[in-house]
């Protein structure tokens, strides 16, 4: 469930994000605390910094994963960091792999204007 966060598939992602929360209303805890719960057990269940590990090399690169996957790993992220608690926080020094995560994701936006002013997309 927990690895499904970052589904490339909307409805499934929604699933899993509110499955998540009803279970951790149930048991009494934080969404986060289940979900750390999970990661602490299946140390490679979720694919963004910083439970991705450079030895999996699964993250790699954004810009050449279809869009459908980025949108799936940019939404799992922000839910993850909406959540009171957040399960994660990127510190004002983030590691390697949380750099590289938001600058990919700063690139990803800003290829997204790009398209967006093409004349095909205006009406």
């Amino acid at each position: 469930m927990v690895n499904d966060i970052i589904s490339p598939f909307e409805i499934v992602r929604d699933f899993s994000q509110k499955t998540l929360q009803r279970i951790a209303k149930e048991a009494g805890k934080d969404t986060s605390e289940i979900i750390l719960k999970i990661v602490g057990k299946y140390k490679t269940i979720l694919e963004i910094p910083p439970f991705q590990f450079p030895s999996k090399g699964k993250l790699g690169n954004m810009n050449f994963k279809a869009i459908p996957i980025q949108i799936g790993i940019l939404n799992g992220s922000a839910f993850c960091l909406g959540l009171d608690p957040p399960v994660f926080a990127y510190s004002p020094e983030p590691t390697a792999e949380c750099h590289t995560f938001l600058v990919e994701t700063f690139k990803i936006m800003s290829a997204d204007e790009k398209y967006i002013n093409r004349h095909c997309y205006k009406k």
